[in-house]
């Protein structure tokens, strides 16, 4: 398999209250990829942003990183249908 990323890198903004990842593809492009950050016992989160984060992170990473991200950052449960 080959490598198609270079580097990615993360930084949070504070204001927005996002995660952003900066992608450096093999070739030069890059993409910025904002995701929502939550807080520890936050429970605004809703299920519709739980499966866009998941939608955006699933182009990146494998489902071990994906695990553990969403291990640490969100409240509620996900049953098998996507429904919180």
């Amino acid at each position: 398999m080959r490598t198609v990323l270079q580097e990615v890198v993360a930084d949070i903004d504070d204001e927005a209250s996002e995660i952003v990842l900066l992608i450096h593809w093999i070739g030069g492009v890059h993409t910025e990829l904002r995701l929502p950050k939550w807080r520890r016992g936050q429970r605004n989160a809703n299920s519709a942003d739980v499966i866009a984060a998941i939608r955006q992170l699933v182009l990146i990473a494998y489902d071990d990183l994906i695990a553990g991200i969403l291990n640490r950052n969100v409240s509620a449960k996900l049953t098998p249908s996507g429904a919180a």
